[in-house]
């Protein structure tokens, strides 16, 4: 007679089953053997003298963040933070936690360690981020994933208007600030070299060509075995999520669950909540014009100091 294995068993088993058969942990054990897929510029790096983070997606906010954060989650060479968006070096509470703090947001030491926080690119909102950086971890490397900056604001104002997650809309002077990519880079340069940078364009990335990705997997260092793009935190899609969802996050229950749920498992929420039948509102021509004389010469010094043609940019 075979014996049915005991509760205890089946409990421990629910818990690990899903970490053992993930393919992260079986690329790491091979004949009963750590054999770990290290990246390729950390292998030779002792884990002591290390800077607590590697790279730093440092936006641009609506520019596809949370879609690449995602992918940064499935790569079986990248650790991330559980949140997306841990903020460490914006300063205040958050900075006073220390080194020790952030450096426990990441769970496994031994991969390539990315940070995903997009307020990292708003110089005057936040200043001295990159001088925080640079005391903290001098070797970091560094994406800047933008778009179009016109359509980059207008998603920026669609968002606030549909979540209105501070309770008011940017005025148009911030939509700008954060479409300002020549402005928010330069910030940067004041503490690291331009080599240290990567400039990704959103249509390129999550296209279908490819390219782009195997290009961003050479700079990391890593195997180039993404998962398949896919659009996340959208415009349309936050334009299907019912209003009690946005009402929700405002209360004490709700900022309590916006803190301690996964990222991941908030994203396949809102993509349940979402309805496909709803439809993205119009934007006022007026404003969009406005956006546009005010990113306009900002984007021709970004070309020249990325050296990149955005051809497909409206400005």
């Amino acid at each position: 007679m075979i014996s049915r294995p005991s509760a205890g068993f089946v409990g421990v088993f629910c818990m690990l089953g899903p970490v053992l058969m993930s393919p992260r942990y079986r690329s790491r054990v091979k004949g009963g053997l750590i054999t770990a897929r290290y990246p390729s510029f950390v292998e030779d790096v002792p884990m002591q003298q290390r800077d607590p983070v590697d790279v730093i997606v440092i936006g641009a906010m609506r520019a596809g963040t949370t879609s690449l954060h995602r992918m940064f989650t499935a790569h079986d060479q990248i650790a991330v933070p559980n949140e997306k968006e841990v903020d460490f070096f914006l300063g205040g509470d958050v900075w006073e936690k220390g080194e020790r703090w952030y450096r426990r947001r990441f769970s496994d030491h031994d991969l390539l360690r990315v940070e995903v926080s997009p307020n990292y690119s708003k110089c005057l909102s936040f200043p001295f981020v990159p001088e925080r950086v640079a005391t903290v971890a001098p070797a970091c490397r560094f994406i800047y994933l933008v778009r179009d900056p016109v359509n980059r604001a207008v998603s920026q104002h669609h968002h606030a208007t549909r979540s209105d997650a501070a309770g008011e809309v940017p005025d148009i002077s911030h939509l700008i600030e954060v479409s300002s990519y020549a402005l928010q880079l330069r910030a940067w340069l004041e503490c690291f070299p331009i080599e240290r940078f990567m400039v990704l364009d959103q249509v390129r990335l999550f296209g279908n060509e490819g390219e782009e990705r195997a290009r961003l997997a050479s700079f990391l260092g890593v195997e180039d075995n993404w998962m398949p793009p896919s659009k996340a935190n959208s415009t349309a899609e936050l334009a299907g999520i019912p209003d009690w969802f946005f009402s929700f996050r405002k209360t004490g229950v709700g900022r309590l669950a916006r803190r301690w749920v996964p990222h991941d498992a908030k994203i396949r929420l809102k993509a349940a909540l979402a309805s496909n039948s709803s439809k993205v509102p119009e934007v006022d021509t007026d404003l969009r014009e406005k956006i546009a004389q005010g990113v306009r010469a900002d984007a021709a010094q970004f070309r020249a100091l990325t050296r990149q043609e955005f051809a497909d940019w409206s400005v």
